[in-house]
């Protein structure tokens, strides 16, 4: 099922007419889907723009539709960018052939020039760091879902034998007062 199938069926809807979206939300999204316009869109379904980003925004049902047409359009997009990436290798390895400056580019970006670390060939210690990997991981899940306010509270409890200090109020600073240098500061400090 397409990701705009599913968004509609998510709606309550089904791409074959049951829909839950009034007829100007039908053709809106019968428009987008051509692959026209927003403006257009709006145009087609009988509205004004505003009332189209309304439906976007505020309108579930239009917006699980538009959202599920977004994502099948990006998801058919990379589809055909990952079938014609050979087409791209092949014109960058004619250009290379070309030119040994950009050869030379090609292969500092690819990481080609640099020595690789040297990985672990025990399958044991793997597994082992690999299961090391995964407790910090859920340790770090585990500390970021935490409420903050327990977590300011475990650091007030664990300090709770340090000495406190009792809040300074000082009055707004007068002439007199302004005139310390940093020097005198110095005097004092020591």
């Amino acid at each position: 099922m397409s990701n705009l199938a599913d968004g509609m069926a998510a709606a309550g809807q089904t791409t074959t007419g049951d829909l839950e979206l009034s007829v100007p939300q039908q053709r809106a999204m019968a428009v987008l889907v051509e692959g026209k316009a927003l403006k257009e869109a709006a145009e087609q379904a009988g509205v004004n723009r505003s009332t189209l980003y309304r439906w976007i925004r505020q309108d579930a049902a239009f917006a699980a539709a538009y959202n599920a047409w977004h994502q099948e359009v990006a998801e058919s997009a990379r589809a055909r960018m990952h079938a014609s990436m050979h087409l791209a290798v092949e014109r960058v390895i004619r250009c290379m052939q070309l030119n040994e400056d950009l050869s030379f580019k090609v292969m500092k970006e690819m990481g080609i020039l640099k020595p690789r670390a040297a990985g672990q060939i025990d399958p044991d210690r793997l597994r082992q760091e690999m299961a090391l990997e995964q407790r910090e991981l859920a340790r770090r899940l585990e500390e970021s879902a935490q409420p903050p306010a327990k977590r300011v509270e475990s650091r007030v409890t664990s300090a709770a034998s340090l000495p406190t200090a009792e809040p300074v109020t000082q009055s707004p600073p007068t002439d007199a007062t302004a005139a310390i240098t940093s020097e005198a500061m110095g005097e004092t400090s020591m």
